[in-house]
């Protein structure tokens, strides 16, 4: 790969080898996921845009990964605006199309943490860091994985609703 450029995740589908692409600085968006043959040829690509560490495959020929979500918030206690990286969980259809499922903005509110002020992005502070996402086929769900604040959602994976909150406080768990 090129210096710039990290490949962090692999799956193997059939006789392909899929891998995740994105700037290791994430100073742009290049996000990719890209299916090789077991010769090392690529011989596809999906663009991922705001992707970052991992993806993942399911046997509904879809595929997930997180995303950043980058927007300015009022810090009412401090009174000012900054700008602060969140994340979202995208879905890529078997038709082609992308859907976000799920988008932490809408569930959460930004609290100030230890990893505030990480120099991660140079885009705004790092508030969730999405590190890690998984299928559960049993459940048809994904457990997505928010390092920062430490919580792990269970998504429905159809829907994005999410299933259970889980985190050293408490839990939530739908009534379904």
């Amino acid at each position: 790969l090129e210096d710039d450029r990290i490949a962090v995740d692999v799956h193997i589908q059939g006789d392909s080898i899929l891998h995740i692409v994105f700037a290791a600085e994430f100073t742009e968006d290049i996000g990719e996921i890209r299916w090789l043959n077991l010769s090392g040829e690529q011989t596809a690509t999906l663009r991922t845009e705001g992707a970052h560490h991992v993806f993942e495959p399911t046997e509904h020929g879809t595929i997930a990964w997180p995303a950043v979500d980058i927007r300015d918030w009022y810090d009412e206690k401090r009174d000012e605006t900054i700008t602060i990286v969140g994340d979202r969980l995208m879905e890529s259809q078997p038709d082609g199309t992308t859907v976000e499922l799920f988008n932490i903005w809408d569930h959460e509110d930004p609290t100030r943490h230890d990893q505030w002020h990480a120099a991660f992005y140079e885009q705004g502070f790092d508030w969730t860091h999405a590190n890690g996402v998984h299928y559960s086929p049993e459940r048809d769900s994904y457990l997505l994985s928010l390092g920062h604040i430490d919580t792990i959602y269970e998504l429905d994976r159809t829907t994005g609703t999410p299933l259970q909150r889980i985190n050293n406080d408490w839990v939530l768990r739908s009534s379904t």
